[in-house]
């Protein structure tokens, strides 16, 4: 990056600094259901162009030190694979089963509010115990705030 902009980044980037404005956002409500129930709503964040861009090199850098951990067969977090995908392999998966054998039971679960209660001190020892570059972890420190 040539500009002063870029500059900046990249300085702050190196040096695993994410400032505290860089983290506001613009958070509000989309109705899900036709209800006024709050679960029934999905929060939608407008993050400033800086920290979009911020999460997207994050992304892109911690899913190339990560990739070897996840399974293969994992549909969430992973690039060009979705909700839609993972529901394509498990029909496969199920209409197989069916013809070859009497009975197929599947369990569901509901994972839709897990990630509110994600420990941050949890999730950055899980970080660095991936062993990510140490500056990584201090991004997420300095981006995750207590």
């Amino acid at each position: 990056m040539n500009t002063v902009p870029g500059f900046i980044l990249n300085l702050r980037f190196s040096r695993g600094i994410f400032r505290t404005y860089w983290r506001q956002a613009v958070i509000f409500p989309i109705l899900k259901k036709k209800t006024i129930l709050v679960n029934y709503h999905r929060l939608i964040t407008l993050l400033e162009a800086f920290s979009e861009k911020f999460e997207i090199i994050i992304i892109e850098h911690v899913s190339r030190h990560l990739k070897s951990k996840f399974n293969p067969h994992q549909h969430g977090s992973i690039k060009s694979k979705s909700t839609s995908t993972n529901l394509v392999a498990y029909l496969d998966s199920i209409t197989r089963l069916v013809h070859t054998h009497p009975q197929v039971d599947a369990i569901y679960f509901d994972f839709s509010n897990t990630f509110d209660a994600v420990s941050r001190a949890m999730l950055l020892r899980k970080l660095d115990g991936f062993r990510l570059p140490p500056t990584y972890v201090t991004r997420f420190r300095s981006y995750l705030p207590n």
